[in-house]
C-alpha cells in the first residue's frame, strides 16, 4: 500500500488544484522529499529477492522513509444464500446482519501518525528507530 503523488493524483481535481494553485504538478513537487513515490522502491527490491523468499500474504504501507506492516484483515460477519445474491436481496438484509451497528473503524492513518506514539513504545535497531504496537501477540 505504497502512498506518494504519482502522475496518477497529478490528473485528480485535488492535483489539478494544486498545479493550478502553484504552478506545479504534485509528482514533480514530491521528488526527493518524503513524498516522493521512489521511496517504495527499496521495499519492492526486497520483496522481489531470495532474501524476502518467506515473506507472503502480508500488507504493508510505505509513506516518506518508513515502512509499516498493517494487521491482516479478519472475518467479524457473514451472511451465506443458496444461490447467487442480487442487488435488492442484498438490500434487504443488509442492514440486518452486515450492516447492523457498524462502527466507524479506528483511523491510524496506516501508521503515518505512530510518531505521536510514547516514546518508551520505540526502540532502537541496528542505528533505526522501531515500533511495535504493544497490542501485537508474540
Amino acid at each position: 500500500m505504497p502512498s506518494g503523488p504519482t502522475r496518477v493524483i497529478d490528473s485528480t481535481p485535488r492535483g489539478k488544484a494544486v498545479f493550478e494553485g502553484t504552478g506545479k504538478w504534485p509528482s514533480r513537487m514530491a521528488r526527493g522529499t518524503e513524498g516522493d513515490p521512489d521511496n517504495v522502491a527499496p521495499l519492492v527490491v526486497y520483496l522481489a529477492s531470495d532474501a524476502a523468499s518467506g515473506v507472503n500474504g502480508q500488507v504493508f504501507h510505505v509513506y516518506g522513509y518508513g515502512f509499516t506492516l498493517l494487521e491482516q484483515p479478519h472475518a467479524v460477519r457473514s451472511i451465506r444464500a443458496e444461490s447467487r445474491w442480487d442487488p435488492e436481496k442484498l438490500a434487504s438484509v443488509f442492514s440486518k446482519t452486515l450492516g447492523e451497528n457498524l462502527k466507524s473503524p479506528p483511523h491510524g492513518a496506516f501508521g503515518t501518525a505512530l510518531d505521536k506514539r510514547p516514546a518508551e513504545e520505540w526502540s532502537e535497531v541496528d542505528g533505526f528507530r522501531f515500533w511495535r504496537s504493544p497490542f501485537e501477540v508474540e
